[in-house]
């Protein structure tokens, strides 16, 4: 298992981008939380195995149509064992 905080630039805000993640993080069976930034960028947090994560960061360096993601900033962090996917408020 692993769980990575990660920070995506770029146009991500106002096309869909979290909302996305969301679908493509319950499809892939990733657990954790997306949320826009005051800054313009998108933050998240996901957990799930090695393989899922890394799919969800590969949909994440494209996003959804409309997008224009720079490279996502991944750290990772310690395991939470969270057990869904959810989009919080902006911070």
């Amino acid at each position: 298992m692993r769980r990575v905080h990660v920070l995506v630039r770029g146009a991500v805000q106002g096309v869909g981008y979290r909302y996305t993640m969301r679908i493509v993080a319950h499809d892939l069976g990733v657990s954790g939380w997306v949320r826009n930034r005051f800054d313009g960028s998108v933050e998240a947090e996901i957990e799930g195995t090695t393989e899922q994560v890394e799919d969800l960061l590969t949909w994440m360096a494209a996003g959804p149509p409309g997008s224009r993601p720079s490279t996502p900033e991944v750290d990772d962090i310690d395991l939470e064992g969270a057990t869904s996917f959810e989009v919080r408020a902006t911070v």
